[in-house]
């Protein structure tokens, strides 16, 4: 029979504080793990890599379709009888003066930036045929020339309108909206009246609600994800950014709150470790 000799109080002692000290050194160790996990949590952006996500955000022969008639019903309701009436509606007493100034290379003061009008008369430019006297615009309502051809100065803004419901769809699906409410988001940019009315007048509202839109959508390719198109996405961002300042100051609004969040995301990214910075910042 074996016997057992008993453990003296010293090694029984010993023993007790080599458990103390593995328990206290595996507290320590899971509390730094939880800390940088918390840590890492608070500054990392949620980015969309669920396969759920990604399947939502993917583009079928459902969705094109939608988008050709979202094109559809946008042209339809902003180009049907577009140069009708022939008299100045709104901010035309305005920037038909300023374009015909631009095309006979008058000087003009003007508030907004020119971006928009510059625009609207390179594409009139071939149709112009008055002299600079002959486009006196005093006061709203009155009657145009017959020799200028406000269909052509009006189309442009009419087809960035119609463009904006096609990419409003666009922008919702990239966001991983589901297809029912991305069609009833564009179904209502093309059918709202305020951005009907703004598409078939020389406006550039049309053109500032394209360029902001496009904007905020590389600006949230730009915070959730990263790989190879994020420098794609930068530069694209860079254009729509000066769409919509040089197009019109109201622009400044939305592409500094873009502006404002990329920062904000520059600048959370600085105290992480430099192997998890990459998966952040995208310069």
């Amino acid at each position: 029979m074996a016997h057992f000799k008993p453990l003296k109080n010293d090694s029984i002692q010993n023993l007790n504080t080599s458990t103390l000290i593995n328990n206290s050194t595996d507290q320590i160790i899971s509390r730094k793990l939880s800390s940088k996990a918390k840590l890492d949590h608070s500054h990392r952006l949620p980015a969309i890599k669920t396969e759920t996500d990604a399947t939502l955000r993917q583009l079928n022969i459902d969705d094109y379709i939608i988008m050709s008639l979202l094109a559809i019903i946008s042209s339809v309701i902003r180009l049907y009888q577009l140069g009708s009436p022939r008299q100045v509606v709104f901010d035309e007493v305005y920037n038909i003066r300023d374009i015909n100034l631009i095309l006979h290379r008058q000087f003009h003061f003007d508030i907004q930036p020119p971006f928009g009008k510059l625009l609207i008369a390179f594409v009139v430019s071939p149709f112009w045929h008055l002299s600079v006297n002959d486009c006196n615009l005093v006061t709203i309502g009155q009657t145009y020339s017959p020799d200028l051809p406000i269909f052509t100065a009006r189309l442009l803004p009419a087809i960035f309108g119609s463009l904006l419901a096609v990419l409003s769809y666009y922008t919702m699906r990239d966001f991983a909206v589901r297809r029912p409410f991305a069609a009833t988001s564009g179904f209502l940019i093309a059918t709202d009246p305020a951005l009907i009315l703004s598409s078939r007048v020389v406006q550039f509202d049309s053109l500032v609600s394209l360029s902001c839109v496009a904007n905020c959508l590389f600006c949230y390719r730009l915070l959730m994800r990263s790989g190879a198109d994020t420098f794609k996405n930068a530069v694209f961002f860079g254009i729509t950014t000066f769409l919509a300042v040089s197009s019109k100051y109201i622009g400044v609004y939305t592409v500094g709150g873009s502006l404002c969040l990329l920062l904000k995301n520059y600048i959370s990214s600085r105290s992480m470790p430099k192997e998890d910075q990459v998966e952040v910042i995208f310069f």
